[in-house]
C-alpha cells in the first residue's frame, strides 16, 4: 500500500505510467487544489479526503493511491479544464474516486460516505 500526490494532468500521467506495472490496483482521488493552510477550496472534497485516506489506510497488498490536484475554483470550473478534455479521464465533478484501467468511480458525496468507499475498496 503505497500513497502519492501530484498536481496537474502532465505529473498525474507521468505517474500512472511509471506506476501501472507496479501495483495491482492503481485508485486516484480527484480533488481540488489546497490553499496554503492545506485545505481544498472545494467543501466536498474536505469533507471526503479524510474518509477516503483513512479507508485506504486499511488496505493490505500493492496497491496504490494517487491524490490528484484538479487546480483551484478557476481552473477546475473551465470546461476546457484538461481533466474535463483527456480521453482516459473525463472527469466530471469533486471529488471522485476513481480506479485506473476501469469505469469503477465515486463521485461527490458518495466520496464521503464510509461504507461506499469501503465497498468502493472492496473492505465489505
Amino acid at each position: 500500500m503505497a500513497k502519492l500526490a501530484v498536481a496537474g494532468i502532465k505529473e498525474f500521467l507521468q505517474v500512472v505510467q511509471q506506476s501501472k506495472s507496479a501495483y495491482a490496483s492503481i485508485f486516484i482521488k480527484y480533488y481540488g487544489d489546497h490553499d496554503d493552510q492545506g485545505c481544498s477550496w472545494c467543501p466536498d472534497c474536505v469533507k471526503a479526503e479524510p474518509v477516503i485516506d483513512q479507508v485506504f489506510n486499511e488496505l493490505k497488498g500493492n496497491v496504490l493511491l494517487i491524490s490528484c490536484a484538479v487546480g483551484d475554483r478557476p481552473k477546475w470550473k473551465d470546461q476546457e479544464n484538461e481533466f474535463r478534455k483527456h480521453e482516459m479521464i473525463k472527469l466530471n465533478s469533486i471529488p471522485t474516486l476513481s480506479e485506473w484501467g476501469t469505469d469503477r468511480a465515486l463521485i461527490e458525496e458518495d466520496c464521503r460516505d464510509e461504507n461506499l468507499v469501503r465497498q468502493f475498496f472492496r473492505l465489505q
